[in-house]
């Protein structure tokens, strides 16, 4: 019973668990990785405009998923965002 309503107040704990998972997975890439992760994360927060918890959950995964799969491969951060992080952003945003 108490569990419902702290969910109905703060939200699903599933999604802030996942959450957490996903910023733990960001702080294991390596610095200019993280970095990069760390400043599309904060324009989500602010800037994403999403307010339903599972997508944002999701979103942060797909986040991290997509840093450690390019920090695995060696990819450069300039590969994944372009020349315009903020478009990058949108567009992931947008997806």
């Amino acid at each position: 019973m108490a569990k419902r309503w702290i969910e109905l107040v703060t939200g699903s704990l599933e999604h802030k668990k996942q959450y957490r998972q996903s910023k733990a997975r960001i702080e294991q890439l390596p610095a200019n990785y993280r970095a990069a992760a760390k400043a599309l994360e904060r324009y989500l927060m602010y800037a994403g405009l999403i307010a339903d918890g599972d997508v944002m959950a999701r979103m942060y995964d797909d986040l991290a998923t997509l840093f450690e799969q390019t920090a695995a491969n060696g990819t450069p951060i300039r590969n994944i965002v372009g020349e315009d992080p903020v478009a990058f952003a949108e567009t992931f945003v947008a997806n």
